[in-house]
């Protein structure tokens, strides 16, 4: 068998998900008011395992080909500016909260993974607008989370 790097990224993605649903694992219920409540560990429990899912099928997936020859310069480039953003975007929860902080990384993220493709500022700021709101009303009305509010505010 011949490992290129889309399976070698699959098995990866293999490893990080049976570590996070060995984790999972030892999460403990602080309290629990309903003995059918399945407590905290259950998100990341299903999120595991659709991970280890999507590593099993693109490993089986990926064809088998010739070494691969690593990342580019404009690929590391980018790596490295997306875990910089990512960065930015932890300090910026921490200090405004999610609502400022995710509508301009939010934005930050499409302009930078948008490739050669054009973005329409108009586009762009509809698109981050609509984002923000559905992941704070499925955070806070329906699973009841409280989203940061920052240091600042």
């Amino acid at each position: 068998m011949k490992l290129n790097r889309e399976r070698v990224f699959s098995l990866c993605v293999i490893a990080f998900a049976l570590a996070g649903i060995l984790l999972t694992s030892n999460i403990n219920k602080a309290f629990s008011l309903d003995s059918a409540d399945p407590g905290p560990k259950l998100f990341p429990y299903i999120c595991s395992i659709a991970l280890l899912v999507c590593g099993i099928g693109k490993f089986i997936t990926s064809k088998a080909g010739k070494a691969s020859k690593g990342l580019s310069c404009h690929e590391w480039k980018k790596a490295g500016m997306i875990i910089g953003f990512s960065v930015l975007y932890a300090v910026l929860m921490y200090l405004f909260g999610y609502i400022p902080s995710t509508l301009i990384a939010g934005a930050g993220y499409v302009w930078l993974m948008r490739g050669k493709n054009k973005i329409r500022p108009v586009v762009l700021v509809i698109f981050t607008i609509v984002i923000t709101a559905v992941i704070y009303l499925v955070f806070s009305l329906l699973l009841g989370i409280r989203m940061p509010t920052g240091i600042l505010f």
